[in-house]
C-alpha cells in the first residue's frame, strides 16, 4: 500500500447543513470549525505531516454578506488561538491567499501564528483563505514576467512554481458536500493527486468516511504520467 504523507480538504456544506439542522449559520460554522480540529486529529494519527484546509475562497470573500463573512473571519481568528494554545500547539501552521485583502487585525494574527509555531516539530496545517487557484496562478505568472524583465530569473516551470503562494503538492484531496470538482483549489499543486469526493457535508464528516478515503488513497495506483 502507498504511504500518505499530506492531504489537502475542500471543506464543502456547512451553509446547507445549517440550512438541514435549523441552525444558524454561525451554528453551522462552529461545527465546521471543529471538524477541522477532529480531521487533523485524525490525519496526525494516519502519519500524515502535512494538511491543508481552503478555509475561506476568494470568490466567498467578495461575495458572501458582510455578517456570513464577519463570522467565518471571527471564528478563524478564535480557532488559530485554540490551535497555538491546545492540542495542535505542536503544529506548524501557515496561511496563504489573497492575506493582503483580509483586516489587519487578522493578516497580524496569521503572522504571529506562523512566527510562533515555526519552530514546533509537529505537522505542518496550512489554510487558504481567500485563496483562488486561478488568481494564484496569474499572480506567479505576473511575478516571474516582471522578475524576468529584470533579468532576475528564467522561464521555466520551476521558476513558475517557486511564485506559487503554496508549493507542495497533497497526496490526497477530499471535497466533502457531494460536489465532484476542485473548483479552482491547488490546480497546479493537485496535477497527480488522487481525488475523493464526499456526500457528507463538512460538518457530518464522520471517522469512518476519512478512513474511507484514507483506504481509497492506499488502494490507488498513481503513474504519475509513467
Amino acid at each position: 500500500m502507498r504511504s500518505l504523507s499530506s492531504i489537502a480538504v475542500i471543506p464543502d456544506g456547512n451553509r446547507r447543513y445549517a440550512r438541514s439542522s435549523g441552525l444558524n449559520s454561525r451554528e453551522a460554522y462552529v461545527k465546521g470549525f471543529d471538524k477541522v480540529k477532529s480531521v487533523v486529529e485524525w490525519a496526525r494519527e494516519e502519519g500524515v505531516e502535512s494538511a491543508t484546509f481552503w478555509a475561506l475562497s476568494l470568490d466567498n470573500f467578495t461575495k458572501r454578506s458582510k455578517t456570513e463573512l464577519d463570522v467565518v473571519l471571527s471564528l478563524l481568528e478564535d480557532r488559530i488561538d485554540e490551535f497555538l494554545s491546545e492540542g495542535s500547539r505542536d503544529a506548524r501552521l501557515n496561511f496563504f491567499g489573497r492575506l493582503d485583502l483580509l483586516p489587519e487585525k487578522l493578516s497580524e494574527k496569521f503572522l504571529q501564528a506562523e512566527k510562533q509555531s515555526s519552530s514546533n516539530q509537529g505537522p505542518q496545517l496550512n489554510f487558504a483563505v481567500a485563496y483562488n487557484g486561478r488568481d494564484e496562478l496569474f499572480h506567479a505568472a505576473k511575478k516571474l514576467a516582471e522578475d524576468y524583465k529584470r533579468g532576475e530569473a528564467i522561464l521555466t516551470p520551476e521558476e513558475f512554481e517557486k511564485r506559487l503562494y503554496y508549493r507542495d503538492a497533497p497526496d490526497l484531496v477530499i471535497r466533502t458536500g457531494s460536489t465532484n470538482r476542485l473548483s479552482g483549489f491547488l490546480p497546479w499543486q493537485a496535477e497527480y493527486s488522487e481525488l475523493f469526493f464526499s456526500q457528507q457535508l463538512w460538518p457530518e464528516f464522520s471517522r469512518d468516511e476519512f478512513n474511507r478515503a484514507i483506504e481509497f488513497y492506499k488502494n490507488s495506483e498513481n503513474r504519475k504520467g509513467r
